[in-house]
């Protein structure tokens, strides 16, 4: 597939159709969530990109959102990020799927930078016609803006609203791409530190299950162990949770050296 595509005039008074199937919507139908630190291989039947019609080449695909190739890219390697519900604006993702659509902008750009070898790239959102949102599904687009004034060719444009030209979606290379993206994303899962507040959380509920005549020392070691890694993790985690939960109950007198924690 080649060829130039000549974008229209932004016309602010056009909006999608409500009665047109959302295609993002039949992405998120055709494609089941996978584990993005141990992708599918490429020839996976969940993964093949003519399960719809135009192609759809998914690079992350989790229970509440899902990423994939732009099929007429402003750039190589030009990606949508949206949640797999439907929800036409940002202010009507719930606050989990926002929480998750923004840690993994961060992770698909860091994917995105390492499979194509551009440093600086856009993240934008646009909400409704007059924003020039064109598919009424929310959705952040993922750019790579390779430097194109050093090699004289002015003629390519990057504008993102208005008149512009963008490629359609080559097949070959957009598989081979979208196969790259997903080692990417599970290379930089693969680099970071377990999450130890999961097994904070199942070693507290089942010490908590158990007699409350018998002290099970064991348990509170690993308990007293998992506090310490936890605190050790990202400032992100919530570590006065962590500390409230082992103030409570039979733990008060235990693990004393965690409760005085900083």
């Amino acid at each position: 597939m080649a060829g130039d595509n000549l974008i229209p005039l932004f016309d602010p008074g056009a909006s999608p159709a409500d009665d047109e199937p959302c295609p993002f919507c039949n992405i998120s139908s055709a494609y089941t969530p996978f584990d993005p630190s141990r992708p599918p291989p490429s020839t996976a039947p969940s993964l093949s990109p003519t399960r719809l019609t135009p192609p759809a080449f998914v690079v992350l695909s989790t229970p509440t959102l899902i990423a994939f190739l732009d099929i007429l890219p402003l750039a190589r390697g030009h990606l949508l990020l949206c949640p797999r519900a439907h929800c036409p604006k940002l202010t009507d993702v719930s606050p989990q799927e926002a929480a998750e659509l923004g840690a993994h902008l961060r992770l698909l750009s860091a994917a995105l930078v390492r499979a194509t070898g551009v440093p600086d790239w856009n993240v934008v959102q646009n909400n409704g016609a007059a924003a020039a949102q064109v598919v009424n599904h929310m959705h952040y687009h993922l750019i790579p803006r390779p430097e194109i004034r050093a090699s004289g060719r002015f003629r390519e444009s990057f504008t993102m609203f208005g008149r512009g030209v963008r490629d359609d979606l080559d097949d070959d290379e957009a598989a081979a791409l979208a196969e790259q993206l997903r080692r990417s994303i599970a290379l930089d899962l693969s680099a970071q530190p377990p999450d130890y507040t999961k097994s904070f959380i199942i070693a507290k509920e089942d010490f908590d299950r158990k007699p409350a005549i018998s002290t099970d020392l064991e348990a509170v070691r690993q308990i007293v162990e998992l506090t310490n890694l936890v605190l050790c993790q990202l400032p992100a985690i919530d570590t006065e949770v962590v500390l409230d939960s082992l103030r409570s109950d039979r733990l008060r007198d235990d693990v004393p050296a965690v409760l005085d924690a900083p």
